[in-house]
């Protein structure tokens, strides 16, 4: 992998597409280990204004808790904590119905975003087993399912099936 800001940039904005972010202006850069001491990133962030910054370990080193380093981790990491981040905004009264709103319906968009695309992925994979098992023939794949099909419903219905020819 190779470490340079457009790859981050592009992190960034596909997870924050996955998470339902969308509305949200991150930026995020690399840090060095002297800027982060013994952590992977960091960020802040303004729920009022949907502001954030998130900063990435450019090197690889073992936390405390004996994660290994991995940059894309870090970035779902602290992109999640957008999630979080209004538990320190909002009053406590109104707490539980905004954020527990809010996070539901970003969560259920992040899901449906991914069942697309793995329905996506599925369609795809689909199209391309076709298009290889076609390879060399004449016949286009819908008109051999046809006739399998016609086959089919002959059997069924001719009556050969259990008639006595004695």
């Amino acid at each position: 992998m190779t470490l340079t800001q457009d790859w981050l940039d592009a992190g960034l904005e596909f997870w924050k597409e996955r998470l339902a972010l969308q509305s949200w202006s991150i930026k995020a850069r690399w840090a060095g280990p002297e800027e982060l001491d013994d952590s992977y990133g960091d960020h802040r962030f303004d729920p009022l204004r949907r502001t954030g910054f998130i900063r990435v370990r450019t090197e690889p080193f073992r936390s405390n808790d004996n994660e290994l380093w991995d940059p894309e981790h870090t970035i779902i990491h602290e992109l999640l904590h957008l999630h979080l981040s209004l538990l320190c905004s909002v009053s406590k009264a109104d707490l539980e119905e905004t954020l527990e709103e809010r996070f539901i319906n970003d969560m259920a968009s992040a899901l449906l975003g991914l069942k697309k695309l793995a329905v996506e992925a599925i369609k795809y994979g689909k199209e391309e087993r076709a298009n290889n098992s076609d390879a060399g023939k004449d016949r286009p794949v819908s008109r051999r399912k046809k006739v399998g099909k016609k086959s089919r419903r002959r059997g069924k219905g001719s009556g050969t099936k259990g008639s006595n020819a004695s």
